[in-house]
């Protein structure tokens, strides 16, 4: 008998946005005005005290134009969290898209998403295997930011500030 699994939310997305909330919680204060870019729309917004990108937000993006949006949009010394597509004909190269990204925001550090848990489209494995895809959820997160493995994930995640 074969059971159709529940469709619904890619559990390895849900747990990259997860991983990336948490690391802003621990940026700023409670009740801070943190932008969570859906799109790249920040036209309007003023004086917000942190920004963050999920995965694939910023594919195919203006990073100059971005970083502009940014720095106009964040208080002084404001953290941004931006995840970069990693792997394949994703790959960024990090040191230019800093400087893309414009002399308004300076980086502090850098860790991947995707190290050892399977990439996004082979939520079908996760699905079926969620006990495995919590062991290697788990050793990610002891992993992700070292040198070797901060730049093998299927995300790379800038972690830097407004100037």
């Amino acid at each position: 008998m074969t059971t159709a699994l529940a469709p619904g939310p890619n559990p390895v997305i849900l747990l990259f946005r997860d991983v990336l909330r948490q690391r802003m919680r621990t940026l700023v204060a409670p009740r801070a005005r943190v932008a969570e870019l859906v799109t790249l729309d920040l036209a309007s917004a003023r004086d917000l005290d942190g920004a963050v990108a999920g995965p694939g937000v910023l594919a195919g993006a203006d990073l100059a134009a971005l970083g502009r949006s940014l720095a106009a949009a964040l208080r002084p010394g404001a953290p941004v969290l931006l995840c970069l597509g990693g792997t394949g004909a994703a790959r960024v190269d990090i040191g230019e898209a800093k400087e893309r990204l414009g002399p308004d925001l300076v980086w502090h550090s850098t860790f991947a998403l995707g190290v050892l848990v399977p990439a996004a489209p082979r939520e079908d494995w996760v699905r079926r295997h969620p006990q495995a895809f919590g062991l290697l959820a788990a050793a990610e997160r002891l992993i992700r930011a070292w040198p070797l493995a901060r730049v093998r994930g299927e995300y790379v995640v800038l972690e830097g500030a407004r100037r």
